[in-house]
Formats: structure tokens, C-alpha cells, sequence
């Protein structure tokens, strides 16, 4: 038999048990992010969710979750003219680059630059010197390209990585903004820089692992620095700073800015190979797709002028072209067997337009083979154009869901429609006919949403649908609760919102607060 004393003993011990464990329980953060999107094109290589988490039906009902710790990572594109006169945008906050964040590991990963050092472009600082002091990071030579890593349950930051010194300032504007999305793979993050670095990270800790370059145009852009900095005014580095980083098969895919290609190994940055063809494989705007043929993974790539490739990642070999006929500034998406590029417009002529290369496009489905490029259907030229001249942004966009199913924006000036296409045979779902300027889709858990503009910078209108592909119903339209006065965006190359579990993340920031970084928004039913 135990004493009083005892028995005291053990229920003060439990007790205080049972208090650690509800104060641990109590410490653990509210929200759970278990899914992932750890590249540009999303876990399904094709700008949508796999998962059916219900979502809201009223846009009203989506609630912040939380905000970043980190408050300094600054704005993407500016407005045309923006260097010459000033503008209230970004006004104390720092030009960033528009690179779309990723989800790996339940971290938020954002790739950035931060304009840095005491050498500025004297003649652009004296413009805007008028306008304030807000302004003065927009004129510094010399950026430091940066890292973070942002808790996706909490928003707090687990890491940050400083390339002190080691980028650019890309001076804002309407286009041309840099924008490189990084990726994840194994436990690593790959991180592309303003200069042409790329950059290899522990994912769980920041700690850098190799570092290595791209070649010619990152030597170019050095010695442009140089002189820029003896100089006192910007680098022009006349490339496309566009692109992303994607492993396939144990191979890092990135883009040497001269539309082409190198192969890294991951462990090591050791170079693989080098693909490139004279008018270009890829555009910056149109960046690798991977595919499936014969039970094997490939590249499709396209360019500018719309010729399409076939490459082998694994050598870098060129394995055959087609010509498409038409400009071609949009991501090929593949299916679930079929590859989904833009086709010449018979219907609908441009000013512009070539004997052998059209500035109006339709949607087209190919069968791909080792040896070229078949058409198994395409849309109604008249009924569903496409502009294909640059400033479409994220208009010309495919999305596809895993069991078949196409969305389709398809616009031609202010004028756009929804085409929920079977991909098997091209067949016509359903068709949303009086859409006005939805250029954006995201397909997401149970729900569809349209995107009114992601393009210049604020949360406008969002419409909600369900997900019934015959007759889908619109539950809702409003405008996004944003955190930020402005949500944070690219042009030619969109910087997307991303998704996982019923939460989104995107990047805003705020004027008056002078905040910048990342929003998280609980979707969840």
C-alpha cells in the first residue's frame, strides 16, 4: 500500500505531464504543409494541384494565415519609363527581381537580389532624386543575390543565404525584369543569379554547397560590372534574364541566356553538357518542358519562332525539330500523353504575319515519337485565337489536370474565353464565352479560379468556380483580401501564386509600411 506522500508524489508528476504535453500540443503551429511545388512548373509539371482539398466558395472567406518575418524582399516589375521620372511603387522598398517562389520540405523558397554598395548610376539618381529618397536603391550598381527560406506553417524564417556582392541591379521597369525560378530536389535547393551564378544549397540548413557559372555570358556581365562600377552607371546586360532551374533524372537543367541550355550534375555542379541551335531552343519565355516518349522522360522545347525540339537531357542532344509555324512566347505543357503548343491561326491574321510565321496562334495537341511530332487535333482557329506578340504575360497559358482534362484561356485583345478541353481528342467540355481579360487559371484543390490580371500588380478580380467540367458553376467573384497594397508580379514570364494543402503563397508587398515579402492565405473550406 503507498503512503499519502507517494501518491501525492505521482499525482503532481502527472500533473505536471499532462501540462508539458498541452503546452507542447499548444506550441505546434496551426496549419500542417505537407504537399510541395518545387519547381516552376508545379508537382504536376503543369501549373496545377493534384490534390481535391475542398476550397472556399466565396472569395471573401480566404483569410491570412500569416505574413513573412522576413518584410525586405522588395517588388518585381515597375512600370514603363519607370528610371526616367520616378514612381510611387516600391517607394523604400528595393527592386527584387520577379522569380516565383517554390515549396519544398515545408519551406517557402524565394530567390532574390538586393541592390548594394556606395557606387550608383549617377545620371538615373539625379532623376529621381527629385521624387524622394525612396528611390535610391533603384540606381545601385552592385546587388547581393539572395536566398530564403520561409517556414510554410509559421512564416517565420529558417534561413537566409547572402551572395554578398555577387549580382546585379536590374534597373525596374515595364519587361526585362530579372526572373529566374530556383528548385528542389533531394535535399538540395538550386538557385540561379542575377550575374549568371548558379548556386547549390543544403535544403534543410542554406549552407551553400558548390557554386559554378554558366560561361561566356556570366564572364560577359562580370567584366560589365567592372567597368560599370568604374564608371558610375548601370550594367546593361542586353540578355533576357528569364528562365528556371529544373532536375530531371538526376540531371540540373538551367539556362545559359544565349537560348540554350547546360546540364549540371546536382551533387557537384560539374557541366554535362551544352545544347544550342543557332535560332535558339528555348526563348526564356518558352523554357523546358519534360515529356514522355516510349516510356522515357525527355525535353520539349520551343523558341521563339516556334520551332519545337526534342531533346535528350541526359547528353543534351538535339533529336529532332518541327516547325510550327508560328510565334511561340508560351510554355509548352504535357499531358497526360499528348504535348500542348500553339499552332498558326488560319483564321485570324496579324499585321505582322509571314509567309512561314504567324503573330496569331491557336491550341494544339502532339503525339511525340523518337523520331518527330505529329498533330493529333487542334481548336477552332476562329472561335479560340490566341495573340502570340510579346506583353501576354500570363495570357497563353495550358493547364491540365492528371485525369485528361485541359483549361485553356484563350484572348484576343480584351476579349478572352475558358475552353475545358478533353486532351485525349480535342473535344469541347465547356466553354465560358463572356470572359473579359482572364488571363489566369489556377486549378486547385476542388475549385477553379480566373484571374482578372496578375500582371500589373494588384489583387484584382478573381471568379470561383467548381470543378464540374461539362457545366461549371460560378460560386463567387470578387476582389482578393490582399495583405499588400500591391501583389508583387512579372510580365513576359508571370510570377505565379503557388499552392499546397489549401494554402497559398504569394508575394506582395505594401507602400506605406514599407513591407515586402511573402503572404500566406488559408483556402480551406
Amino acid at each position: 500500500m503507498r503512503s499519502t506522500s507517494t501518491t501525492q508524489q505521482l499525482i503532481t508528476l502527472t500533473t505536471l505531464f499532462l501540462l508539458l504535453a498541452l503546452c507542447a500540443t499548444a506550441a505546434e503551429p496551426a496549419i500542417s504543409i505537407a504537399g510541395e511545388w518545387a519547381d516552376h512548373l508545379g508537382p504536376t509539371r503543369a501549373f496545377a494541384d493534384p490534390g481535391e482539398v475542398e476550397l472556399i466558395d466565396k472569395i471573401s472567406e480566404a483569410r491570412v494565415a500569416w505574413t513573412s518575418e522576413e518584410s525586405g524582399i522588395g517588388f518585381g516589375k515597375a512600370n514603363s519609363g519607370a528610371m526616367k521620372g520616378g514612381f510611387a511603387k516600391g517607394s523604400g522598398l528595393p527592386p527584387s527581381g520577379a522569380a516565383t517562389p517554390i515549396l519544398a520540405g515545408g519551406m517557402v523558397i524565394q530567390s532574390y537580389f538586393l541592390p548594394c554598395g556606395p557606387v550608383f548610376d549617377k545620371a538615373a539618381r539625379e532623376r529621381l532624386s527629385a521624387r524622394g529618397t525612396g528611390f535610391t536603391s533603384f540606381t545601385q550598381v552592385a546587388a547581393d543575390d539572395v536566398v530564403i527560406a520561409i517556414d510554410a506553417a509559421t512564416g517565420k524564417t529558417r534561413w537566409k543565404t547572402v551572395f554578398k556582392d555577387k549580382g546585379i541591379t536590374y534597373a525596374p521597369g515595364k519587361r526585362g525584369e530579372w526572373n529566374v525560378t530556383p528548385c528542389a530536389d533531394k535535399g538540395r535547393v538550386f538557385a540561379f543569379g542575377t550575374m549568371g551564378r548558379v548556386y547549390a544549397l543544403e535544403l534543410k540548413t542554406g549552407k551553400v554547397l558548390w557554386e559554378t557559372d554558366i560561361g561566356p555570358v556570366h564572364k560577359r556581365i562580370v567584366d560589365m560590372k567592372a567597368k560599370a562600377l568604374e564608371q558610375g552607371r548601370m550594367v546593361r546586360p542586353g540578355v533576357r534574364p528569364y528562365g528556371m532551374l529544373l532536375v530531371l533524372d538526376d540531371v540540373l537543367v538551367a539556362p545559359d541566356w544565349r537560348n540554350g541550355l547546360i546540364g549540371l550534375a546536382p551533387a557537384t555542379g560539374k557541366e554535362l553538357w551544352r545544347a544550342s541551335e543557332r535560332d535558339g531552343i528555348t526563348s526564356g519565355c518558352n523554357m523546358p518542358m519534360p515529356v514522355t516518349v516510349k516510356g522515357k522522360s525527355y525535353l520539349a522545347c520551343a523558341n521563339r519562332t516556334g520551332v519545337l525540339r526534342l531533346v535528350d537531357h541526359r547528353t543534351g542532344k538535339v533529336l529532332w525539330s518541327h516547325p510550327l509555324g508560328s510565334l511561340h512566347y508560351t510554355q509548352p505543357v504535357f499531358g497526360k500523353e499528348l504535348l500542348l503548343v500553339m499552332d498558326p491561326n488560319q483564321h485570324h491574321v496579324g499585321k505582322k504575319d509571314t509567309e512561314t510565321l504567324k503573330t496569331y496562334g491557336v491550341l494544339a495537341a502532339y503525339r511525340l515519337s523518337m523520331t518527330g511530332a505529329t498533330r493529333a487535333w487542334k481548336l477552332d482557329d476562329e472561335k479560340y485565337p490566341v495573340e502570340l506578340r510579346m506583353d501576354g504575360g500570363p495570357g497563353r497559358r495550358v493547364y491540365t489536370r492528371r485525369d485528361g482534362i485541359l483549361y485553356h484561356a484563350a484572348w484576343k485583345g480584351y476579349e478572352s474565353k475558358l475552353a475545358i478541353v478533353s486532351e485525349s481528342d480535342g473535344k469541347i467540355l465547356a466553354s465560358l464565352d463572356d470572359a473579359k481579360h482572364f488571363w489566369c487559371v489556377y486549378l486547385w484543390g476542388n475549385r477553379f479560379f480566373f484571374l482578372t490580371d496578375i500582371q500589373h500588380g494588384k489583387h484584382s478580380t478573381w471568379q470561383v468556380y467548381d470543378r464540374k467540367t461539362t457545366e461549371p458553376t460560378l460560386l463567387d467573384q470578387g476582389t482578393f483580401p490582399g495583405y499588400g497594397t500591391h501583389r508583387t508580379c512579372g510580365y513576359e514570364v508571370p510570377l505565379y501564386d503557388i499552392f499546397a494543402d489549401g494554402f497559398m503563397f504569394c508575394r506582395e508587398f505594401n507602400i506605406n509600411d514599407q513591407w515586402g515579402g511573402i503572404v500566406c492565405y488559408d483556402l480551406r473550406k
